[in-house]
């Protein structure tokens, strides 16, 4: 301990001061005399313990550490002489009244402070009453003279948090029922301080009392006022979305026909999302239900010509998959078992966040019944009347009738298809994913998550697996001078064997009638680039942050063009082709 000990007590931190601790031993009688002896090294303690058993002196011994001796009250004057050190240099340095007024109090009663100040913390937002019922004038004026950020992380003291809830509970029961507008509601979110849960309660509440319509707005501004409060959890707040009306779904007329493409637009944009929000809220439209059964009217009326139609049915989902053989070619279907239409941004946004781009999203009818047990080997087998079967199998004579007898290789869990190696011939690899589902079924949000986080996680391990196992391919076609090229030869070897061990299979061709220098990607891009590469200035010194990243230097004069070619080339599923 690096603190003066009391002056009444003997310090020992030397052998010096042990000596000299003995010799005071020897001649006292410590029992009545109420001598005190602190020794800092563990050797000196046990040398005095032996001593005073030699001399038969009644000596009680005890060990404690620094933060036992700091944690002792005001018994010793070391934190007070801390504490009193410390209120003198803010009042000096602060030049704020009620800074100076502060440390001044601090001595006089603590305790009371610091419930004073849990209690400002806590109500200064709420209507004035709140705070006069339990303060007195003199405490009310002295606390309102403290800004509130002064006492924003202020940890609460116990005893007044069950005033604080007694006065939140009772405004919050007498003004519910007067909350009818977006405009009152955010009035009394001000008043809150976000500190306490049952705060929280009682907004979130509010919020789905449907005695207004609460926007995006008012959600967020809840969630931002209640991030850091404990006990609300990350998943509770992002399920106050729910509490947001969407706009109701159309009703088709009478003696309104749709079509297939109007049904999709009507079911995808506008019922689902209302449907989600129906159910999290328990409501019930009689007339929504009656469009939803001229919905099954018409697809049971259509059924077999939707389908017969390649690009409506389920059946035909795997149809756009052409293996002509000719190069290695992976293909990873991600089968993902009855997950709901809200949830499908989830597994979107996981795949971009490994490098993936969506090209195309199309929706299609399954088939009656729709279970999974049914719908899934119509899909796998691309023949909409298949009963039930082994996944595997039907695989296997799916890629002998439509995909050149390309090697198939299915998967049920993801375990599998992370410890999957890299296949290094065409291959259609078919991830059954039934994780998501079984997922779904268990009430996760009483564990302090929500389905949203669970999926993502999920999803996130499910994406990091497939960019594990597709391969990028990469075609240089370059030139340099002829006394160069074998040297350069030899760098490009080396290149292409450790871009293997990533999963990038480097090909490249010298050829000294090139000029032009671009780049062409399986999207449907190619990217003519002016200079080549070469667009960045060398950095300043190497102590710059350019030295080692690229993307802090500055860019010299050149022109990046991007064209959009007319037909996507087809092979692997990242493959990028580069004239340099």
């Amino acid at each position: 301990m690096a603190h003066t000990p009391p002056d009444d007590v003997l310090l020992v931190e030397r052998d010096e001061d042990y000596v000299y601790a003995c010799r005071e031993l020897s001649v006292t009688d410590a029992s009545t005399s109420g001598l005190k002896v602190w020794v800092r090294s563990k050797n000196h303690f046990t040398w005095l313990r032996d001593f005073t058993e030699q001399i038969g002196c009644s000596v009680f011994f005890s060990e404690k550490t620094p933060r036992l001796v700091l944690a002792e009250k005001w018994k010793y004057p070391l934190m007070y002489r801390s504490l009193e050190s410390k209120c003198e240099s803010w009042a000096q340095r602060s030049k704020e009244a009620w800074v100076k007024n502060l440390c001044s109090r601090i001595f006089e009663n603590t305790g009371d402070l610091w419930q004073w100040l849990s209690l400002w913390a806590c109500l200064h937002g709420y209507p004035e009453k709140l705070l006069e019922y339990v303060l007195a004038p003199e405490q009310v004026l002295f606390v309102r003279n403290i800004p509130v950020e002064a006492v924003y992380d202020l940890p609460l003291e116990p005893a007044p948090r069950e005033q604080i809830l007694t006065q939140i509970e009772l405004l919050f029961d007498e003004i519910q029922s007067q909350v009818t507008s977006g405009e009152e509601f955010r009035k009394v979110l001000g008043w809150t301080s976000g500190r306490l849960f049952q705060e929280y309660h009682f907004i979130s509440k509010m919020l789905g009392s449907r005695q207004f319509s609460p926007t995006t707005e008012d959600v967020q501004q809840v969630q931002a006022k209640f991030r850091h409060c404990p006990g609300v959890s990350e998943s509770s707040l992002i399920s106050l979305r729910h509490c947001i009306a969407p706009s109701p779904p159309r009703l088709i007329g009478p003696d309104e026909k749709w079509d297939s493409a109007a049904w999709i637009k009507w079911t995808t944009e506008e019922y689902t999302p209302y449907r989600t929000w129906q159910i999290y809220n328990k409501q019930y439209e009689e007339e929504l239900e009656h469009a939803v059964a001229r919905f099954s009217d018409w697809f049971i009326e259509e059924y077999t010509a939707i389908h017969k139609d390649p690009n409506l049915s389920l059946a035909h989902c795997l149809a756009d998959i052409s293996l002509s053989g000719s190069e290695n070619q992976l293909s990873i279907i991600l089968l993902v078992d009855c997950l709901p239409l809200e949830f499908a941004g989830l597994l979107d946004d996981a795949l971009r966040n490994v490098g993936y781009s969506r090209h195309v999203l199309r929706y299609r009818f399954a088939a009656l019944p729709t279970i999974t047990e049914y719908n899934k080997p119509v899909l796998v087998s691309g023949q909409w009347q298949h009963g039930p079967g082994n996944y595997d199998a039907i695989l296997k004579v799916r890629a002998q009738a439509d995909w050149n007898n390309t090697k198939v290789v299915y998967l049920n869990n993801l375990k599998s298809l992370s410890e999957l190696p890299a296949p290094q011939e065409s291959a259609v690899v078919l991830l059954n994913f039934l994780d998501a589902d079984e997922l779904l079924h268990p009430d996760v949000e009483s564990k302090g998550t929500s389905y949203d986080e669970e999926l993502h996680r999920l999803f996130a391990r499910m994406a990091a697996s497939v960019d594990r196992i597709s391969t990028l391919k990469l075609d240089l076609v370059t030139t340099c001078d002829s006394y160069l090229e074998t040297e350069l030869k030899t760098k490009l070897s080396e290149l292409k064997i450790g871009l293997s061990k990533d999963q990038i299979d480097f090909d490249y061709i010298l050829d000294s009638s090139i000029h032009d220098r671009w780049i062409e990607a399986d999207t449907g891009w190619r990217i003519i680039l002016g200079r080549g590469l070469d667009i960045f200035q060398k950095p300043d010194d190497k102590f710059t942050l350019g030295f080692m990243d690229q993307t802090k230097r500055k860019c010299k004069a050149t022109t990046i063009t991007y064209t959009s070619l007319r037909s996507i080339c087809r092979g692997a599923w990242r493959k990028c082709l580069c004239s340099i």
